[in-house]
Order: C-alpha cells, then structure tokens, then sequence
C-alpha cells in the first residue's frame, strides 16, 4: 500500500505549503537543523532522558515539572514546535518526573545510551526513597521513539537486576532492528517500506540514525521483540502511528506481550506520522494528549 495521510495532515502541509522532514546531510547538520528549528521553552524542573534518533537531541526541547515516579526518556527532536509533553505528564496524575540527557551515538556507542539510562533511573531510586511523598514501588519507564526503545531496553535490564518496574510507557518505540525481523513476522513488517516516505521521519533518515548507533539488530538487549525479558514485563501502554515507518514496530510489540499475558493498552493514529502530536494545532494532538492520560492512569492503576 501507498503512504497514507490524514485529511488533517495533509491540509497542515497545505497551510505550511511543504511536507516538514528533518533533514540533513549528516549527525552534525542534522542536530543544527534540529537546534535552528526549535522554539524557546521555559526552564525545566526535571531532569530528563531524551531520544532523537539515537544521535541527536538534548532537554532544551521539552519541559516538565514535578510529584509516583516517573522516568523519562523523550524523543526531543520531533517536537520542533509547540510546547513539551513533559509538563503534560507531569500534570496528568499525581507524579515526580524524572527524565535524564543520555549520551549520543556517534560519539557514544550503543548500549551507552541504555546504560546512561538505567544508571539515572538507578539514582532517582535512591534519591527519592527517603521520600514519603514519592511511591519508588511503582516506577514508571517512558520514552518516546529511539526513547521508547531506550524505555523497552531499561525496563528488561532492569527486570533482569531484580529492580521492579511497574509500568511502561512506549510512544512510537522501536522494537526490533529491520534485519532481525524473524521470517514468520515479514509479512507483518511493512511499515519501514510502505511509509518510507513518511513526514517527519523518513526511511531514509530512519536507517541512517540507526546505522550510526552502533547496534546489532540481532542482539535481544536491543531488539526487545527477541528478548525473552518481554515475558515479565509489567502493564504497557503503546502508541504507534499509521502513517510511521515504525507503526508495525509497535503493533508488533503489543501481539507479543498479548502473548505472554501482559496487560497492554495500545492506541493508533491511522494517517497521523511519527510524533505528530508535536504540530500542537492538530485535533489529533489533543485526542493524543488525552489519551496519553488514559494511558498513564492505566499503566499507574492496571486498568482500563
């Protein structure tokens, strides 16, 4: 099937007058690009984990405050314009936020960004236990994009120390490399090619953020789809987007923990590309935004 869009999307692209892509001939354009295109945002009261593909991004694109404990781990450069999500969060249910600035691939190579995060998480544990306004029993791992696999990956290591996680929250996550999708799941697999063209986020600027992250596709600690962690994982909440190169990423990861009996919510956007809700005038926006809402609650409570 064609590339798909919204009536909404595509009247945006029509009132901008172009199709917004992030663009650049390499990592050092492309995080200059992403600089250049940002709005000022307020100071943030959080600290926090960004994504950007793995290579670029830091906490200057979204903002947040504080009060149960959350960690996040944002995709900072598909919010271009517009305000953060962070507040947003901070603000949908009573919880302290905690969101951490992981080291870049190149220059840092995978699994760096992973062990940033689990080693943030690790101090917002021991930061806030002596805390008896913050519930560390019930942690929360988010993340949106290369951050939603951040979150994945952080949660099964994390799991795997014998530190439970009570939720999780994967926004457009990446769930397996491209080349370690199993034969019995291709036919299900088609996003990366059918939306290669996509808005935002294209295919080509997908593969080569990944080519730069250092990753094996083929490495469970990476692709969590392969991961046998994914068994033990607590309730999650997924978003995906239809018109997204990593849309069957997260269906894919709903099918599998559906599997083993994990408590799942997940919501699509048929039409809407990667991190849309970063174009804050969209309706679609604020269906996103309230339900993320549900989707924290539900994560938070283990119910619809």
């Amino acid at each position: 099937m064609p590339l798909e869009l919204a009536e909404e999307w595509l009247a945006f692209e029509a009132a901008i007058g172009m199709r917004p892509k992030v663009e650049g001939k390499d990592i050092p354009e492309l995080r200059e690009n992403v600089r250049k295109s940002r709005m000022p945002l307020a100071d943030s009261e959080t600290l926090k984990i960004n994504g950007g593909g793995f290579c670029f991004g830091d906490l200057d694109i979204e903002e947040g405050k504080a009060a149960q404990l959350v960690v996040l781990i944002m995709a900072s450069f598909a919010e271009l314009k517009g305000p953060g999500n962070i507040r947003f969060i901070a603000e949908a249910a009573p919880m302290v936020v905690v969101s951490v600035d992981y080291r870049l691939a190149p220059e840092h190579k995978w699994p760096t960004s992973r062990d940033d995060c689990i080693t943030a998480t690790k101090w917002a544990l021991e930061h806030f236990t002596h805390d008896s306004n913050v519930d560390t029993s019930k942690l929360i791992i988010c993340g949106g994009s290369a951050g939603g696999q951040l979150a994945l990956a952080t949660t099964s290591k994390l799991i795997g120390q014998g530190i439970p996680v009570h939720g999780v929250v994967a926004l457009v996550p990446i769930a397996i490399g491209e080349n370690a999708v199993p034969d019995h799941l291709k036919g299900k697999y088609i996003s990366m090619k059918e939306n290669a063209d996509a808005p935002l986020i294209d295919y080509h600027l997908m593969s080569y953020l990944l080519n730069h992250n250092g990753h094996d596709d083929h490495d469970p600690e990476f692709s969590l789809l392969l991961s046998p962690s994914l068994q033990n994982f607590p309730s999650t909440y997924i978003v995906t987007c239809g018109a997204d190169c990593l849309r069957d990423d997260g269906f894919l990861l709903a099918d599998e923990m559906r599997k083993y009996g994990i408590s799942v919510r997940h919501d699509n956007y048929p039409g809407y590309p990667h991190y849309f809700w970063g174009v804050p005038v969209l309706k679609a926006s604020q269906t996103f935004r309230d339900n993320l809402s549900k989707g924290l609650h539900f994560v938070i409570s283990g119910e619809e």
